[in-house]
């Protein structure tokens, strides 16, 4: 009788469970929801988000001499390249674009997928070639779409965004 009621209210209680924590989420994203503006209004808080963004997710110098930023969230990708633009003065034609791909993806329609993410033309895309570790073994996620890599061949932005990043984490 115990295993029988039990078996009743687990479905029950999982139910009440998904939707508490559906409000909490929804509470805490409405808490949080002016942050969001924050770094396009104040053009500090814009560089300081990109240059942490950099340093978690960039290129180190001296290891590269170019800013090389990757993710496999568009959403990441676009934040960072909209404050960059917004914020550093950048030559749009010296971006370049990487697509590192798994083996059983399509790369031509990843590129397109990143080309309307990035805003940069597919003409500015390096040659791509699939992760040989994933040789033989299944995409799980569905969404998916490898990782892209934002390539701007200059050592004094990527060393000012990589700066901006270290000095808020030393000093905090």
């Amino acid at each position: 009788k115990i295993l029988a009621s039990a078996a009743i209210g687990r479905p029950i209680a999982a139910k009440l469970r998904r939707e508490k924590t559906g409000r909490w989420q929804e509470d805490m994203r409405k808490k949080v929801a002016y942050f969001g503006q924050l770094p396009f209004q104040n053009p500090e808080i814009g560089k300081l988000v990109c240059g942490i963004l950099y340093l978690c997710e960039g290129s180190k110098y001296p290891a590269s001499d170019a800013m090389t930023f990757g993710n496999s969230d568009p959403y990441i990708i676009q934040s960072f390249l909209t404050l960059l633009r917004k914020y550093f003065c950048i030559k749009e034609e010296k971006l370049r674009c990487r697509i590192i791909p798994r083996w059983d993806q399509d790369i031509d329609k990843l590129q397109s997928f990143w080309s309307g993410i990035t805003k940069i033309p597919l003409n500015r895309f390096y040659k791509t070639k699939p992760d040989i570790r994933t040789k033989g073994k299944v995409t799980k996620r569905a969404d998916y779409k490898g990782v892209c890599a934002v390539v701007y061949c200059d050592t004094s932005l990527q060393f000012e965004l990589q700066s901006i990043g270290e000095i808020v984490v030393k000093n905090g």
